[in-house]
Parts: C-alpha cells; sequence; structure tokens
C-alpha cells in the first residue's frame, strides 16, 4: 500500500542507506513527465529561448509574439550577474582640434561645436560620422576587449541627412558629452527619457545600477553611478503603466528654465524660449519596427526587443509592459534603424526591413561565455514523503509530484530536471528525471517512477536548474519485507505513520531526523520478527541436527532477506 504526507516546506536534508541489515537495492523503471495544471511577469513563460543561444552568462536570445502576431526579438539581461558590462558605440571621426580620426566627443558637427570642437566626416565638416552595424560590432571590440562583446543594438536618434550625431543623453565612460554648457542646445537629457547603466554591480543592491529617467532640467548633474547614459523617447511605460503618449510620440516633458548654452566653439543654433516640450520628428513614431528597452520593478532584468511588424510603437509598449513586464521603457530609433546582433553560437543578425542603415550610435553589452540566465526559481514537492511497503521482488510504483511556486515557468531547455539519490551514499548514484514540458507558475510537474527491490530503499528527490537545486527537498521509501512476511507490512505501514506524526507534531525542520527515526523503527520491527524466526526455527530443528543447522538457517533467513 502506497502512504502519502502532505507537509509544509521545512528544509534541505541528508541522505542515507538503511544500516545493519543486509538491504540492497535495485533502482529501474521508465519515467515520464508531464504538466498539471500581483508578483513579477512570467515573461521566461512568454518567450522562446532556444537552448543553442544559452551559451552567454546572464544573457537570453528570446522571441516572443506582439498584439499584432508579429514576431519580437528580445535580449533578456540579468543585472545581477556581475560579470556583464555596457558601453555607448559612437563612430570616430575628425575634429579642428585634432589631426587624426578620434571618437566622437561631441554630438554636433563643428558649426555648432562644444568644447570637443565638433566632428565629422574627414573632408566634409558638415557631414556627422555613422557606421553600420558590422562597424558597430568592430568598434564594440576597440571599445573593450574583456569581457567579449556579447551584442550590440541600435540606440538613440540621430539625423537622417548627417547634420548631427545623437540628440539625447551621451554619457560615455562616465563622462557626460551633451548639455547646454557643451554648446549642445536642444536640452533632450531633460525633455527625453534615457537609460542609465552603472559600470559595476552595486553590492546593497545586488544588481547593476540601472535607470529610466530625464533629468529635472539639463543643468541637472547625472547620477555619480551613471557609467552608460543613452537617449531615446518617448517613455513606453511609466512606472508599471503604459505611456499614452507611446502611440504618436505625444511627450510630457517640459522646462520652466532653459540653461544658457556656453563653450561654444561653433556658431550658437536657435534656441526656442520657454517652456520648450518634448518632441520627436513625424518619422519616429510611424507605423513600422522599432527598438525599444525596458527594466522590471525589481531592477534585476533588462529586456532590449526589436519588433518586426510595421506598427506603431504602443503594440512595443504592450508587448514590453504584458509580455516581459517592463516597470519603465523606452522608445529607441526604428525604421531602418532597427538593429540586432548577438553572438550566440552561431551570431544571430536582425534588420527587419534590410536596410542596414548607418547609424551615428549603439549599445554595446559584453559578458564571458556562460550557460544563459539562472532564473530564481522556487518549488514545493506536493507530497514532502511518500512511502510505500511492500514484498521482496514487488515493483512499487510512485507518481512523484513538484509544484512550481516561484513567479517564472520552468523549461526543458534552462536545464531543470528532478533528481534522486539515496541517503548517506558515500558515491550516491544520481537519478535525473529530465522536464520535458513547460511548467508555469501554480502548477505542477509529475516523473512516473519505479523501484523494484529486495531491500529497502531511502531516497531523496530535489529539483535542480542547470546542476543547482532549488526548492524543498522530499523523502520517498520503500521498506520491503521478505515472502511469507506480509503479515509485517500493517505494522510496519503503522510504525511508519506513527514516526511521521510524531515528526510533524514536535515540529521538525529536517528530513534526516525523520529518516534516522524510520530507519531506528524499522530495524526494530524487522529485526525483532527475524530473530523470532530464527528461534522457532532452532527449536524445531537444534535438538537433532544441532547448532550447524541452526546457523543455515540463520544464514538462509538472512539471504532471503
Amino acid at each position: 500500500m502506497k502512504k502519502l504526507l502532505s507537509y509544509p516546506v521545512l528544509g534541505k536534508t541528508a541522505l542515507f542507506l538503511i544500516i545493519g541489515l543486509a538491504f540492497t537495492a535495485t533502482l529501474f523503471g521508465t519515467v515520464t513527465a508531464s504538466a498539471q495544471g500581483g508578483g513579477p511577469v512570467d515573461w521566461r513563460g512568454n518567450l522562446t529561448c532556444p537552448s543553442e543561444h544559452q551559451v552567454r552568462e546572464g544573457v537570453l536570445y528570446c522571441t516572443g509574439t506582439d498584439g499584432t502576431e508579429h514576431l519580437v526579438h528580445v535580449l533578456v539581461v540579468d543585472l545581477a550577474v556581475s560579470s556583464l558590462r555596457f558601453e555607448y558605440i559612437i563612430p570616430k571621426g575628425a575634429s579642428d582640434g585634432h589631426d587624426d580620426t578620434q571618437e566622437c566627443r561631441d554630438p554636433n558637427v563643428p558649426e555648432w561645436g562644444g568644447p570637443a570642437e565638433g566632428c565629422f566626416v574627414p573632408g566634409n565638416r558638415g557631414l556627422y560620422p555613422r557606421i553600420k552595424l558590422p562597424e558597430a560590432i568592430e568598434r564594440a571590440k576597440e571599445v573593450r576587449s574583456s569581457p567579449p562583446v556579447v551584442a550590440v543594438v541600435n540606440a538613440d536618434y540621430g539625423a537622417p541627412d548627417g547634420s548631427h550625431g545623437p540628440e539625447g543623453l551621451l554619457v560615455i565612460r562616465g563622462e557626460r558629452l551633451d548639455g547646454a554648457d557643451r554648446c549642445d542646445d536642444d536640452y533632450n537629457a531633460a525633455l527625453r527619457p534615457w537609460l542609465g547603466l552603472g559600470e559595476t554591480v552595486d553590492p546593497a543592491t545586488g544588481h547593476l545600477p540601472t535607470t529610466i529617467s530625464r533629468l529635472e532640467r539639463d543643468s541637472s548633474p547625472v547620477p555619480t553611478w551613471l557609467y552608460t547614459g543613452v537617449g531615446g523617447g518617448p517613455w513606453l511605460v511609466r512606472d508599471g503603466e503604459l505611456y499614452a503618449g507611446a502611440a504618436d510620440c505625444r511627450g510630457d516633458g517640459l522646462l520652466e528654465q532653459i540653461d544658457p548654452v556656453i563653450n561654444c566653439t561653433g556658431g550658437q543654433k536657435d534656441t526656442p524660449q520657454p517652456p520648450k516640450t518634448e518632441g520627436y520628428s513625424s518619422g519616429s513614431c510611424r507605423a513600422t519596427q522599432h527598438t525599444a528597452a525596458g527594466i522590471s520593478q525589481d531592477s534585476r532584468w533588462l529586456f532590449l526587443a526589436v519588433s518586426t511588424g510595421a506598427d506603431p510603437p504602443d503594440i512595443l509598449a504592450e508587448f514590453m509592459h504584458d509580455q516581459l513586464g517592463a516597470w519603465n521603457a523606452l522608445k529607441f530609433d526604428g525604421g531602418g534603424s532597427s538593429q540586432l546582433w548577438f553572438n550566440g553560437s552561431s551570431p544571430v543578425r536582425i534588420n527587419p526591413l534590410e536596410e542596414e542603415r548607418a547609424l551615428s550610435n549603439y549599445l554595446a553589452l559584453y559578458g564571458p561565455s556562460g550557460n544563459g540566465i539562472e532564473l530564481p526559481l522556487e518549488a514545493m514537492p506536493v507530497e514532502r514523503v511518500y512511502y510505500q511497503v511492500i514484498t521482496s521482488g514487488e515493483r512499487a510504483e510512485f507518481t512523484l509530484a513538484v509544484e512550481n511556486t516561484g513567479s517564472y515557468s520552468w523549461l526543458p531547455e534552462d536545464g531543470v530536471e528532478l533528481r534522486l539519490q539515496p541517503f548517506f551514499a558515500l558515491s550516491p548514484k544520481v537519478e535525473s528525471l529530465l522536464l520535458e514540458n513547460r511548467v508555469a507558475p501554480g502548477e505542477a510537474a509529475t516523473w512516473q517512477w519505479q523501484v523494484s527491490s529486495s531491500g529497502s530503499v531511502y531516497q531523496r528527490f530535489q529539483m535542480y536548474q542547470k546542476g543547482e537545486p532549488f526548492g524543498t527537498d522530499s523523502a520517498v521509501i520503500v521498506i520491503s519485507v521478505p515472502k511469507g512476511w506480509e503479515e509485517k507490512r500493517e505494522e510496519l505501514e503503522k510504525a511508519i505513520q506513527e514516526v511521521i506524526d510524531e515528526w510533524k507534531a514536535k515540529g521538525e525542520e529536517e528530513l534526516d531526523k525523520l529518516i534516522e527515526e524510520l530507519q531506528k523503527r524499522a530495524e526494530e520491527i524487522l529485526k525483532g520478527f527475524l530473530e523470532h524466526l530464527i528461534q522457532e526455527t532452532c527449536n524445531s530443528i537444534c535438538g537433532s541436527l544441532g547448532v550447524a543447522m541452526a546457523l543455515l538457517a540463520i544464514a538462509l533467513a538472512y539471504r532471503q532477506w
């Protein structure tokens, strides 16, 4: 008879094989897995992330489907991974202050240049440098060689005619290169939202500092931790709500006070009088492909997305909000500018309009080789203890069930599995029961598990992800009695349940104490019955055959067991 115990999550346990008697176990059988049917959005369950692309530490390349059934390419970045880095990628160009080409340090051409005296294509002072995606990848490798570049994506707006460079906040390796005090008079760092990224993980939060924000006024200081600042706009999601102006780029940025433009080495452009409002060109929010960046509410996940449908940007906003759970998100440049490269097992290059457009800026992500993302998964066994008493040679069968009590789906390609191993074995045989289907939060995965034994089996099972355990462990126990001892089943089952009830009543938190007591009680019962059997055998034969036959009877009894 199979007995089940449902008990709250208590803690991890040690495992050991029953000792004192000659118990042996042989495990075998077929295994099948199936999924049975307020917090973070289950973005993992909404995306398809091929296992062959889970080859970079803390980064997943995935795809999803938006509300118009168009494909969306998504990079998911785990900001808790300390090895990741971001860099602003800007072209090289000439300036009046240098004889050779260098990385642009000004968002404008010399005619409106600031302290860096503008940046231009050699031989054409009115044309700002632009590079195509393959060149941007090579520039990214020049900017940082370690860790290797993982991805490059288009970022801020620029001038289609090359009359200027990036339009919004421009922070490269901690230095702000735009703004009124550098003769840049668009004030977009205060009017438009921007993505800000730190260089290293903050020990206080465990995450890379990240924000989507805008300055109160152009002269307001940027955060001291800001290493890479990339402009964009408009908001797509703001403080957990879809942004009303996403569809047609109606921003709400407003400046009551405009800071004076200073430090010009070129001429000063005409500056509108206050109030100055957030605005974008008519082509920025047309029905086309778009690129976006979003951050989860807990600031752990960064999403970089490129849509493929010819849709207004509110479609991508809904995808970022509903499918990814972005708490804040902004739009980057779009249309023919939407481009993405991911260096997976084989590089993936996304260019929906196939224009291979040259751009004035990109965002690059760096990180070492690895196993993608290890999700913060949680699990609770449906039953804390499974047990069954069988006759030697019989087969015990169990349906092992574990509920997904976390916020993210379990998927086979994420290396999620159930593992069983014996208690206290010096070289434990680990049996892996693979997950075959997606298991959403609130659902349970089940595995059919069988064991045939001429002894007793004490096994622990627990969920694992890429070799690391998660959730609460549980126990499965099979106690085997020799043939002819079926009358001991009921006594053993009663004793097991008594031990379990006592364990519950004491509020114990570890399974090893329970298993120790179960082993002890089972040993006492079986040993007592064996001694009784030997005594009866000896009483019947010792008088005529002597001690030798008694010993033989004992040996046969042990062998039968």
